[in-house]
């Protein structure tokens, strides 16, 4: 499997496996997070690289992958990209299940694998039943979120804010189609953060240290899963 390659980490012994998974909001900047978080840490995130293989595996363009995510039920159509690309499948709502039925074997054999960071893809849900993994949701105010859209990536406010709302709109509806539960939502999560309280850098600090000390905890038997 090809990931973020990573030195030694800083922290704790992996002599265990080690799996942590990161839901995030749209512009709270939580890639980022993940990607400072892997290098702390040592451990190959995997983020695009899911999209990346699933489009191999299937046979089929990268741009059908990436638009799944923005078709479930709100309203959005990708029937001409699925029946100019797509000859194998029969259903525009068959396309979709068969990439996210693709996404979740790539993330068990990448769990399998162990000692790595899953961004997105409900991968909390999808390694529900292990007792090695743990789930953090990142999010941000409003005001955090706008001022990254129109601050780093360039967007005028009316257009940062319609894209903002959309965004959400479609993650969540994409996360309630395939697993029944709300973005975030507290079973599925072991630790919530604010990016914009600590910042990408403090906020990829502190969870490498509760990283640390979780997984000491939990490899010792103390720690007992909710769910």
């Amino acid at each position: 499997m090809q990931g973020t390659e990573n030195n030694t980490p800083q922290g704790a012994s992996v002599d265990h496996k080690r799996i942590i998974t990161i839901s995030r909001q749209f512009a709270c900047r939580g890639t980022a997070v993940a990607k400072r978080l892997s290098e702390l840490l040592g451990m190959q995130m995997y983020s695009d690289w899911i999209a990346e293989e699933t489009a191999s595996r299937l046979n089929i363009p990268l741009e059908i992958v990436n638009q799944q995510e923005e078709t479930a039920r709100v309203g959005l159509s990708m029937e001409s990209l699925v029946s100019k690309a797509i000859p194998l499948f029969g259903k525009t709502t068959d396309a979709q299940d068969k990439i996210f039925q693709t996404q979740q074997e790539i993330i068990r054999e990448l769990a399998d694998e162990g000692n790595c960071i899953l961004v997105g893809r409900c991968s909390e849900f999808v390694l529900d039943d292990d007792d090695e993994v743990m789930c953090v949701h990142l999010y941000a105010t409003y005001g955090d979120r706008l001022a990254h859209c129109m601050d780093d990536l360039g967007m005028e406010e009316h257009a940062a804010r319609q894209l903002i709302l959309k965004m959400d709109e479609i993650r969540e509806a994409y996360c309630m189609e395939y697993t029944g539960y709300h973005l975030g939502e507290i079973p599925y999560t072991d630790v919530m953060m604010d990016v914009g309280f600590l910042g990408v850098q403090g906020t990829a600090q502190a969870l490498a240290g509760i990283a640390d000390a979780w997984f000491s905890r939990q490899h010792r038997g103390i720690v007992s899963r909710r769910r």
